[in-house]
């Protein structure tokens, strides 16, 4: 064994070097979980002498290449790179004291429809860099108007500066780009012309590309990949996950492309970095392939069996991890299988993250965050306009649409004054005075939700709240519950997958999608001692057979157990 752990350890160390001593100004290298990519971003950065930036797309990413790169980079989320360089940009129509709103294409749109009928997504334009589109340019005359930007016209007129005027193009000693699988076209176009300026290095892997919905896709890491202008890496040497969890994924992948899925795949084989994970790897020989009989309200089985293996792992004496970004129990699933899931644990464990998707729909929350903020902008006004009547909405869009008056002079004095003191209070609040019953009672009527609720919001008050009581041992624990996408940038000692049924994962057992083969493979590596692969006999009252993932993985990777009523007592 030892003198495997050496040519391990070599080839690492090989993998590394290379892409260290290339002399290329442009670099891709195809990393998988747990390959070092860290590691590698320290080095590189500490070798360009500062000056650096790293990128990536998931906060906690870039939280961890933060505190891992210290001053050697300046580290990044997408949006936040670009946030920071509009704000110092010449940009015509906006100030530089812009409001940045995430739902303002929500506004937008409904100001479209109330102006002269739906007109459709108004995101896809600049996600698929369609210049020309009437929606780009409509959807910029009312940015203008509002004097608000949100993620995707943002980066839009980041690119339409540094067109016109090339010298404001900001230049590094080195850019490093994360999760470049997760770029769309139009977050490429911004990439390729910081490139112009400094030397890049691009990071990905295609067998985790999950952002489909905001056009994201794979190809454009695989064209690089194929491109003669790009020196090309690899590092395959996992040090998160057990051998027979890299093994499966292996297995799932080379399936999925003798059946004629992931075309054009980076050609790459993961290998499990065994000085790192021998021991796990002789501990947890296989993955737990567990059948549910049924799963249903008063027989919800995948989520009380969730509970006993963590109570039996607890029980034996495993002690939590503190370590950011890991948990020690991590459930991942559809998102329709999950409350249930948390409804059932949540008895077990007090303090569990549930981390749901992102809601795209308007809030009184939304506009009030704003406005504690800057209680002029004039995007919050609007929004608050889509709580009143349509006859009221539509009148004051349609008055605005001269675009001479601000908005906010277009709003019927009645309505102002009520939503002012709404923010009167709220401003109390944050202040840290104390309100009487009558203010509590008029936030519960404005905002239709107990005091409780209003008060404890992390987004209008982000700071606030107590800390909460030591409720029981198992508070110790990390236990998180999210979406396949909701656990990118995630790992835990014990992984959960639910719902590995067909017609849940894959929808259609006969033409699986690449982004579900994607979806299987990235729940799989998130595990770093234990994976847990729990499917339905029934489910919600319809017989169905385990995912036909379970087949490609292979019998022999799965130690099975049979859940039922018996199974419990």
């Amino acid at each position: 064994m030892p003198e495997q752990f050496d040519t391990l350890q070599r080839g690492r160390t090989e993998s590394v070097n290379e892409v260290l001593n290339s002399t290329s100004r442009k670099k891709i290298v195809v990393a998988g979980p747990g390959t070092g990519k860290t590691y590698l971003f320290k080095r590189l950065a500490e070798q360009a002498g500062g000056n650096a930036l790293a990128i990536t797309f998931i906060n906690n990413l870039a939280d961890d290449l933060r505190n891992e790169l210290q001053n050697l980079a300046e580290s990044r989320t997408f949006h936040s790179l670009c946030k920071g360089l509009l704000h110092g940009l010449p940009v015509k129509g906006i100030t530089n004291n812009f409001s940045y709103f995430p739902k303002l294409s929500g506004i937008i749109s409904s100001d479209a429809h109330l102006l002269s009928g739906p007109c459709g997504d108004m995101d896809a334009p600049f996600q698929q860099l369609s210049e020309g589109e009437d929606r780009i340019e409509f959807y910029l005359q009312r940015g203008d108007y509002y004097d608000a930007v949100s993620p995707n016209d943002m980066v839009y007129r980041v690119i339409q500066v540094f067109r016109v005027e090339p010298d404001r193009i900001p230049a590094y000693n080195l850019i490093m780009v994360d999760e470049y699988q997760d770029f769309n076209k139009l977050e490429v176009e911004l990439i390729d012309i910081l490139a112009d300026k400094s030397p890049i290095l691009i990071v990905g892997d295609d067998d985790q590309a999950l952002y489909t919905l905001k056009h994201a896709s794979p190809d454009f890491l695989r064209q690089k990949y194929a491109s003669s202008q790009f020196a090309n890496f690899e590092l395959p040497f996992s040090s998160r996950c057990p051998s027979v969890v890299i093994e499966a994924a292996n297995r799932l992948i080379e399936k999925a492309q003798e059946s004629g899925y992931l075309r054009n795949r980076v050609d790459k084989r993961s290998t499990c970095f065994l000085p790192d994970k021998y021991q796990d790897s002789m501990d947890n020989p296989k993955l737990i392939g567990v059948k549910c009989s049924v799963d249903q309200p008063n027989a919800p089985y995948m989520g009380m069996y969730i509970g006993h293996a963590t109570k039996e792992i607890v029980d034996s004496g495993y002690r939590p991890v503190h370590e950011k970004n890991t948990c020690d129990f991590l459930i991942a699933g559809r998102r329709d299988l999950l409350p249930r899931i948390h409804e059932v644990l949540s008895q077990l464990f007090p303090k569990i993250e549930y981390r749901r998707t992102q809601d795209s729909s308007l809030s009184l929350y939304d506009c009030f965050a704003q406005l504690l903020d800057r209680d002029q902008s004039k995007i919050a006004w609007r929004a608050l306009l889509e709580f009143e009547s349509q006859r009221t909405r539509q009148r004051i869009v349609d008055l605005s649409s001269d675009r001479g008056t601000s908005i906010i002079q277009l709003i019927p004095h009645s309505i102002r004054e009520f939503h002012q003191k709404t923010l009167s209070i709220l401003s109390s609040i944050r202040e840290g005075t104390e309100i009487d019953l009558t203010e509590e009672k008029w936030l519960e009527d404005a905002f239709r939700e107990p005091i409780a609720a209003i008060t404890s919001s992390s987004s209008l008050f982000p700071d606030g709240g107590e800390a909460e009581e030591d409720s029981g041992q198992n508070d110790n624990f990390r236990v998180t519950i999210a979406t396949f996408m909701g656990c990118k940038g995630l790992q835990a000692n014990y992984v959960f997958l639910v719902g590995f049924n067909d017609r849940f994962l894959p929808a259609d057992p006969r033409c699986p999608s690449d982004y579900e083969i994607c979806q299987a493979v990235v729940g799989m590596t998130r595990a770093r001692k234990r994976c847990h692969l729990i499917y339905a006999g029934r489910l919600r009252g319809v017989p169905h057979r385990p995912s036909v993932f379970m087949d490609w993985i292979g019998d022999d990777l799965f130690e099975r157990v049979e859940v039922n009523k018996d199974f419990f007592t």
